[in-house]
């Protein structure tokens, strides 16, 4: 090897070591974390979807879900092949672990930014632990980030992670819809060069706005549907007012409490602004234009579903604005080196990020390990250790329910968890129009018909609030303790009613 190429090696050597160490260490930690944490409704959805629906099926319910098919096509093979319900928050880890390491090792800030930046709410707790799709977009993020500067060089893999983040989440839109412009815009530039296009070329822009029909067609929301949420050009308009500008603001900040979320958001708010404007004065003079474009295009798209269709209610959705800032940071600083001014963007990120860990993030985390977060994995043992085999077990909340059947799904015993609502054994939930409904005593199944002979069973109905009518002389059996998703389960002998 040549003499001077050998101090190059060491170094780079040392860097893959220390980015494996940190790397480890980080999955350890959250590894150790995932046997206190319970799942809840949202996490199991997508999983009780692979295990019961085809994949015909699941592209099919994706618009009541508000986010594409990837993170379905994700889970799919790990719940046919019969991988524990209780481990599968492993899979997040090993996403937020890979996405570490390439952060360590990729991104273009010093090593107290990224390891402050480690202990935010984009990789501490919230992601790796919860598991959602929202792993698998932060890892498309810094993979894109991570070729920015010579994502030309490589058009096709530009193209494939392009796609990729379209069937990502809808929040994520904004983002791919820049990368497409920046595609055409470079394809152009190069038509008026070359007179024609290479086939990689061709392939890396196709792969993205197939990818973008399929989005549509997928979140295509139909008359006759029922959505959980339905989005219509009237009710946009509605929407369209300044308290719900402020109300979409809020709804973010508070995900990290309040005052200090306003704070962090405040100080987001600023490294955005500086980003749009930075390059269009002072020297070095830069356009940033295709940076630009990408970061704007990601922000509005973000802030209108966040503002006109729906509120940030939980912490992960908050936490994809902090991604599109980051992602904003690090395609920024690919192309512009160690300009001025970028200094004060990784303070910046290196003091929000700290502050959030120490105020909000390490605050959940000791929750979830001392408190329930969901109830269900108490309700399930409890229902192991007290409720006899082959028992009906009826569901007033099945959305709620969901998490119980996955756990229930791995029991030792046989139970059968019925919905009253479509009067079948409990399989999934299709989000839709809520519905209020009453249980009348004589309405409940004497037996179910899948999978048990027709003799009479003992039956049991789980409410995830305390039912007054109907079961004047019911049976508490037993009952959960408040958890952070809801406030606790009821479980009733239906045997007493009425007695």
């Amino acid at each position: 090897m040549d003499e001077n190429l050998r101090p190059v090696a060491s170094e780079n050597r040392n860097r893959i070591l220390l980015c494996t160490l940190i790397m480890f260490l980080y999955c350890l930690f959250h590894v150790m974390i995932l046997p206190y944490h319970e799942a809840w409704r949202d996490e199991s959805r997508a999983w009780v979807f692979c295990q019961n629906l085809s994949l015909g099926e699941i592209f099919g319910v994706c618009a009541s879900e508000g986010h594409p098919i990837l993170w379905f096509l994700t889970l799919y093979p790990f719940a046919r092949l019969g991988f524990s319900f209780y481990h599968f928050g492993l899979i997040s880890v090993a996403l937020m672990s890979a996405a570490v390491w390439i952060w360590l090792y990729k991104a273009p800030f010093p090593l107290i930014t990224k390891l402050c930046v480690m202990l935010s709410p984009v990789f501490f707790y919230y992601n790796p632990v919860i598991c959602r799709v929202y792993a698998l977009l932060l890892l498309l993020l810094l993979l894109i980030a991570s070729i920015w500067k010579y994502r030309f060089v490589h058009p096709v893999w530009y193209g494939v992670l392009s796609a990729l983040l379209f069937q990502s989440h809808i929040l994520a839109i904004g983002i791919a819809i820049g990368l497409m412009i920046d595609i055409f815009l470079e394809n152009g530039k190069e038509v008026r060069r070359a007179k024609h296009l290479e086939t990689a070329r061709w392939i890396g822009m196709l792969l993205p706005m197939i990818s973008a029909v399929c989005f549509f067609l997928e979140l295509r929301q139909r008359e006759g549907d029922e959505y959980y949420i339905r989005v219509t050009f009237s009710g946009l308009l509605e929407n369209l007012r300044f308290s719900n500008v402020m109300t979409g603001w809020k709804s973010v900040a508070y995900q990290f409490g309040i005052p200090q979320g306003t704070l962090f958001m405040t100080v987001l708010l600023a490294i955005f602004v500086f980003l749009i404007f930075k390059g269009m004065t002072g020297k070095p003079r830069r356009s940033y234009l295709r940076e630009r474009i990408v970061l704007i295009c990601g922000f509005s798209v973000y802030w209108g579903v966040i503002i006109l269709v729906r509120t940030a209610e939980h912490i992960q959705i908050a936490i994809v604005f902090w991604m599109i800032v980051l992602f904003g940071c690090w395609i920024y600083k690919a192309v512009g080196g160690t300009e001025t001014g970028f200094r004060y963007v990784d303070w910046g990120l290196a003091a929000v990020c700290a502050a959030a860990m120490l105020l909000c993030g390490w605050k959940d985390l000791m929750f979830d390990i001392h408190e329930p977060y969901s109830g269900n994995r108490e309700i399930v043992q409890m229902i192991n250790a007290k409720v006899p085999e082959r028992s009906v077990i009826i569901v007033m909340d099945d959305a709620g329910s969901t998490s119980l059947s996955a756990y229930l799904k791995e029991s030792e015993k046989q139970y059968c968890i019925w919905d009253i609502e479509n009067a079948k054994e409990f399989s999934v939930h299709i989000w839709g129009e809520e519905k209020l409904r009453t249980l009348e005593v004589d309405e409940v199944p004497e037996y179910a018909e899948k999978d048990f002979e027709n003799d009479v069973r003992k039956r049991y109905f789980l409410a995830d609030r305390k039912m007054s009518e109907g079961f004047d002389h019911a049976m508490i059996f037993s009952n959960s303790k408040p958890s952070k998703c809801f406030e606790n389960f009821w479980v009733y002998d239906l045997e007493k009613c009425g007695e």
